[in-house]
């Protein structure tokens, strides 16, 4: 009898153990780490793009899983059973290039992903069909670069052949051309788009670039050759617009011309390689020179002193009326310098306009300093005409 309670005690245990351990199935604890209760959901975005004896699988991972694993079949579709009817490869990474495939044959895929709680179902079945006419992209075609201040921008359009691309390469080299082979004397810089902004380059040096294509099968040819040397933008230093009235006070120069100083437009310390001035003539009528030329001069104020600091050559002036723009070697400011111009001019009739030489119709030249003080150009030898347009001079520079 005892024995019999024995047995039956025994029983009663398994039975009690076997169930509360059925209880506890599928409740995985991870320490510290939570606990994971649900496979993760098939990968999405499957994608493959036939090479050469290759396909490239592409696709995005499950969120949450911790690894993908690829199915694959040659010649028949896995009718949505990739566990079942596919070859699996493990631990596969996007994209997955698969190689040493026969070309003409029909590669079925489907990926799955694992997590702690288990694999993931199927997800949609993608094809490829290797094919030795897949070849890698033409080069790419209308490449062009555009100086800038300190860099270069560079565009480009897709080849004209060679399929899908996936990625542009640009080759560069600086003082030298690359001699046509991009990939043996440039230096690579992967994965660019058009338009390319290539910053911190050195202004006043040459620049070359060439651009590969790239698609599943592999690297184009090089692209023509382009060359962009930067340069630096001059920006406008200082300038003024005012009205242009008539005075009889003036002073006999030397050699004849008008001198000008800009004595309420200073300037910030910068260097000035450019000027714009607009020629204006008397809404009176009358002759302009039949020739004329202006020089462009730095002055600095030093205990009520003008001194000139910087002058150009004498430059031909054109007299067409309008802003016109006159380029010259650089001229070195200080902050607080004063910009100025002088002019002359020769011809018959009676000249007279904004920044011709002017004189008062008997041959007579005049020059006078500080000219602009209160936002009025005043000059000798006017008298004859009372109403001028507007005036204007710019100063251009870095």
């Amino acid at each position: 009898m005892k024995k019999l309670i024995l047995l039956f005690c025994l029983v009663c245990l398994f039975i009690t153990s076997t169930l509360w351990a059925a209880g506890l199935s599928g409740i995985i604890i991870a320490g510290g780490g939570g606990t994971v209760s649900s496979v993760p959901t098939a990968p999405t975005g499957v994608s493959a793009t036939a090479g050469n004896a290759q396909n490239t699988v592409n696709f995005t991972a499950s969120s949450g899983s911790t690894s993908c694993n690829l199915y694959w079949r040659a010649g028949s579709s896995m009718l949505g059973n990739c566990t079942g009817n596919g070859t699996k490869v493990s631990g596969v990474t996007s994209p997955d290039v698969i190689t040493s495939l026969t070309n003409g044959t029909t590669y079925y895929y489907m990926m799955t992903c694992v997590n702690a709680a288990g694999e993931s179902a199927c997800s949609s079945e993608v094809s490829g069909t290797p094919n030795v006419t897949v070849t890698v992209p033409g080069a790419p075609t209308s490449v062009a670069a555009t100086a800038g201040n300190t860099q270069n921008t560079i565009t480009w359009s897709a080849p004209s052949s060679g399929g899908t691309v996936t990625s542009y390469n640009l080759y560069w080299k600086s003082g030298s051309s690359m001699s046509g082979n991009c990939t043996g004397n440039g230096t690579k810089v992967s994965g660019v788009t058009s338009p390319d902004v290539i910053t911190s380059l050195t202004n006043g040096t040459t620049y070359y670039y060439m651009l590969t294509a790239v698609n599943a099968t592999g690297e184009g040819t090089c692209s023509s050759e382009v060359t962009a040397t930067p340069v630096a933008i001059p920006v406008q230093q200082g300038g003024y617009s005012g009205t242009l009235t008539a005075s009889s006070v003036g002073q006999t120069g030397p050699s004849g011309g008008i001198d000008v100083i800009m004595q309420n437009y200073p300037l910030t310390a910068s260097t000035i390689t450019e000027a714009k001035i607009e020629n204006y003539y008397a809404q009176g009528g009358g002759g302009h020179p039949t020739t004329a030329w202006i020089r462009f001069k730095v002055w600095r104020l030093s205990s009520g002193t003008y001194t000139l600091i910087g002058t150009t050559p004498e430059i031909s002036m054109q007299t067409t009326i309008g802003l016109q723009t006159y380029t010259f070697t650089g001229i070195t400011c200080q902050t607080g310098d004063l910009l100025g111009f002088s002019t002359n001019a020769a011809g018959t009739g009676s000249p007279y306009g904004s920044v011709d030489a002017l004189n008062s119709g008997s041959g007579t030249w005049y020059s006078e300093n500080g000219d602009i003080t209160s936002g009025t150009l005043t000059q000798s030898g006017m008298t004859s005409h009372t109403t001028y347009q507007n005036m204007q001079i710019q100063f251009w520079g870095n």
